[in-house]
């Protein structure tokens, strides 16, 4: 038998009892096992098209990707169907099938606490220092890596639950990318990344999401965000061309997003600034990272030739700041009506405060045992040392403590049923530009009382001083320009940047 896939279940409820029916008939489903708590229809060879039919959830219609139909048992017609619900159930359907062997079971998908998933993050940091210096000389992850990272479920903590995502609230992802930063900055910034592309993914229409979930929940999306290429507008949807640089983790990931501006369709009308989600097959990666800092981050180039998007794998920029966003009739939990600007911003802005603590315990153990080689007295007795040690600690926990904070009261409007009004998301923008900056003052404090060793390669206060250099470099972490997104909303005018 082959081994069949269950792409999509829809639940009849109340008046959208005819989706049902529509379903039935366009994936030809039949009736396969009947139980107290719903009907199971499947489409020939249990390959394709599963639906669950059940009158007293209103629910609608839901999609999981990913549940697999798995053949247990070897004798003639004997199987076990074993589907994990990632979304709102279980539903459990205890029906002993007869002649056909084995039973129908609903497991609950184990539920994720925030403390679990930082202790998953936090048994890798031992492998992930000793990896770090690996890391600069691949130029991207080491394939251990990657491969903990996945096991671990380490950038499964946005990502929706309907597709095997934890849903946790972002203080936990940005914890986790903080403590990875700390033992090594480009695994923090993959982490933090790729992490969140998964949040950004469920923002899509629906049927975006299945194309890159639908068969396997652990595909990982890159980014080139810029808006670099050319766009033209074609039916239904736009032709894509050019070159996007800065994809981080891209090596790792089936698919990409990338900016663009789409031509108004009226000479009148503002530009239309959107992303748009194209598979591997249409793009190249160029190999051209050869950097000073991230350097094990693998942020190479994404050429595309030519490439058709269809109109449901583009997500506006509009629609996401007016939080519009089309994925919201899938994923309408608190997590999802969060501001993109934001939940993509912190993540990069936690990377840079998990280099900044790295740095300062770095700092605090080699103070501790140097000697001054002029007078032979402690370095840590240095009144001077001593206050750069605290200037930049308080900087770093400001930093670190700012971020936390800003999302715990977010959560707590969002899931209160609030919107965040825009002069607090402008000022949370700000927060998260001046936390990268204060990173970076931080450990270029730290940097220039180390002493003539940290120059050396094999200290890891020079990767972190050029790590935190080319966090802040990325556009979105540059404080001069994130300013007037605070300043303009400080005094009362209207937006120019809607990226917050």
């Amino acid at each position: 038998m082959t081994k069949p896939r269950i792409r999509h279940i829809a639940l009849n409820v109340r008046d959208r009892e005819g989706l049902a029916d529509y379903y039935k008939k366009i994936f030809g489903l039949e009736e396969k096992y009947r139980g107290p708590n719903g009907t199971i229809y499947l489409s020939d060879g249990f390959v394709g098209i599963a639906l669950i039919s059940r009158a007293d959830r209103p629910w609608g219609i839901n999609h999981f990707g990913g549940a697999l139909a798995q053949r247990r048992e070897q004798r003639s017609r004997a199987f076990e169907i074993l589907v994990s619900c990632h979304g709102s159930g279980p539903w459990p359907l205890e029906r002993d099938v007869g002649s056909a062997g084995g039973a129908l079971e609903w497991p609950r998908p184990r539920h994720m606490t925030a403390d679990e998933y930082l202790e998953r993050a936090r048994s890798l940091l031992p492998a992930l220092r000793e990896r770090a210096v690996q890391a600069e000389q691949l130029r991207r992850l080491p394939d251990e890596t990657f491969k903990d990272f996945q096991e671990a479920g380490l950038f499964r903590c946005i990502q929706p639950k309907r597709y095997e995502g934890y849903e946790l609230d972002p203080g936990a992802f940005y914890r986790a990318v903080m403590e990875v930063g700390a033992v090594c900055g480009s695994s923090g910034w993959v982490l933090a990344v790729l992490g969140v592309h998964n949040w950004h993914l469920a923002l899509f229409p629906p049927q975006a999401q299945e194309d890159v979930w639908g068969e396997d929940t652990g595909i990982q999306v890159s980014t080139g965000l810029s808006p670099t290429g050319i766009v033209e507008r074609a039916d239904g949807g736009f032709r894509l061309r050019g070159r996007w640089s800065f994809s981080s983790g891209c090596d790792y990931c089936h698919w990409a997003v990338v900016g663009g501006v789409v031509p108004p369709s009226n000479a009148s009308d503002p530009p239309d600034v959107r992303t748009f989600l194209i598979p591997r097959r249409d793009y190249r990666i160029e190999d051209n990272w050869h950097v000073m800092g991230l350097c094990g981050t693998g942020s190479k180039d994404v050429v595309v030739a030519e490439a058709f998007v269809p109109e449901y794998r583009t997500h506006s920029y509009l629609d996401a700041f007016l939080l519009k966003n089309p994925g919201a009739v899938v994923n309408d939990g608190p997590l999802y009506r969060l501001p993109f600007g934001l939940v993509f911003a912190n993540a990069l802005a936690s990377s840079a405060v998990g280099v900044a603590l790295g740095a300062l315990e770095t700092f605090r153990e080699q103070s501790k045992t140097r000697v001054n080689v002029r007078d032979q007295t402690r370095v840590a007795e240095d009144p001077f040392i001593q206050l750069r040690l605290a200037d930049s600690a308080a900087e770093v926990d400001g930093a670190r403590d700012r971020i936390l904070s800003n999302f715990a009261e977010m959560m707590r409007l969002v899931s209160a049923g609030n919107e965040i009004p825009l002069t607090q998301r402008a000022r949370y923008r700000w927060d998260a530009a001046k936390a990268i900056d204060w990173s970076m003052r931080a450990v270029d404090r730290l940097f220039e009382a180390s002493g003539g060793r940290s120059i050396f390669l094999d200290n890891p206060i020079q990767r972190a001083w050029r790590d935190v250099h080319a966090m802040r470099a990325h556009v979105a972490n540059n404080p001069e320009k994130i300013a007037p997104v605070f300043g303009r909303s400080e005094f009362g005018l209207p937006p120019v940047d809607i990226r917050f």
